[in-house]
């Protein structure tokens, strides 16, 4: 009997059912408009950006943090190449304030809002995306 560990038998199986084409398209396909992102510029403001993750997925809106503390605009790069239409971008004057600066990233629109508006703010850029998708 021949013994092999769970992630050989994965690995066997990834390469069978790719040399078959047997993996479907849409499984390389994802969608990552529905996350809302959040981006860290430093270690600092980490626990406040897990604080508004919590409210966001308090309310089932899946979510990203950023934990790379990179620039921001290679932040923001990153959230536009995976497609997100909401971002949030925490710093430390957000964080004092109790704050968080959202940013529509269909539009290019953002605005600071108090972090116990976020959800209000998510619903109506989704709202707003929806109206225009509809025309």
């Amino acid at each position: 009997m021949i013994k092999i560990s769970l992630k050989g038998f994965l690995v066997i199986l990834s390469l069978f059912l790719k040399t078959y084409n047997l993996i479907p398209d849409f499984v390389y396909e994802r969608d990552f408009s529905d996350i809302v992102y959040i981006t860290c510029v430093n270690e600092n403001v980490a626990k406040y950006a897990i604080q508004l993750a919590d409210i966001i997925r308090g309310e089932d809106f899946p979510c990203i943090i950023d934990y790379k503390f990179t620039n921001l605009k290679s932040q923001l790069s990153r959230a536009s190449e995976l497609g997100i239409l909401i971002a949030l971008i925490v710093g430390e004057k957000e964080m004092e304030q109790n704050k968080v600066l959202i940013k529509n990233m269909a539009t290019n629109t953002q605005k600071t809002i108090k972090s116990d508006e976020i959800i209000e703010e998510i619903y109506k850029i989704l709202d707003d995306l929806e109206e225009v998708d509809s025309k």
